[in-house]
Formats: C-alpha cells, sequence, structure tokens
C-alpha cells in the first residue's frame, strides 16, 4: 500500500507542486508564489512526519484510508476548480484568473491576432 501511495503522489502530486505555481502566476508575481508555495509544502511536510507514527499507532493500516481519501478530494478539486493552463501565454492566464469563472474561462474558445514577432495583438471570442 505504501508503494502504490508513493508511485501515485510521485507521479501525479509532486512534479505539479513547483509547476502550478511557476506556469500560473504572472513574473512579478512569480518568486512570491514560488516561496509560498515551497513555504506550504514544507509544512505539510513537517505536519506528515510527526502526525505519521501517531497515526499509525493509534489507528494503524486506517491511516492510509484518511490519505485515499485526501487524495481522492484533491483530484476532485484539481479537476473542477483549477483551470488548464496547458499552451497558454502568460496574457491569456492573466485574463482567464482575472475572469468571473475561471475553469469556465479556461474551456472557452477564443481566436488570437498575434504579430510576427509574437505580440499579442487582439483576444476575441471564437
Amino acid at each position: 500500500m505504501i508503494f502504490l501511495f508513493g508511485a501515485v503522489f510521485s507521479v501525479g502530486v509532486t512534479p505539479l507542486q513547483g509547476l502550478y505555481i511557476v506556469e500560473v502566476l504572472s513574473f512579478e508575481q512569480r518568486a512570491k508564489g514560488m516561496a509560498f508555495g515551497n513555504l506550504a509544502v514544507n509544512a505539510a511536510g513537517l505536519l506528515n512526519q510527526f502526525a505519521w507514527p501517531v497515526s499509525m499507532a493509534r489507528i494503524g493500516w486506517r491511516t492510509y484510508i484518511i490519505f485515499i481519501v485526501w487524495d481522492a478530494i484533491m483530484t476532485v478539486y484539481v479537476y473542477l476548480v483549477l483551470p488548464e493552463t496547458k499552451g497558454r501565454t502568460l496574457e491569456e492566464l492573466d485574463e482567464i484568473f482575472a475572469a468571473k469563472n475561471p475553469v469556465k474561462a479556461s474551456i472557452a474558445k477564443k481566436k488570437l491576432a498575434v504579430t510576427q514577432q509574437g505580440d499579442v495583438v487582439d483576444v476575441a471570442d471564437a
């Protein structure tokens, strides 16, 4: 069970801890966002380091159920709340996160007018 949890966590969540923050924040906010993200990851790691032995001693194998439920909740959260960022420019991401419903804004089709230098000139609904 430990190996299964470790494999799923390492492939799914671990790489996203740094990548999603860098991808969604503007250049000016990136350093502060990464610092806060690292603080959150290290705080969770510290909590898990000390809570794991206590939990295993008191409830034994049922500790894994807590992690399974947490992973299921976070999977639903990521799917329903966090917008897709694949293939988006920083300007598009700024517009998506400024929208009332970022997930709906990330799904909406857009037309981009781009210069030969790569500058975005116009964004319109498709």
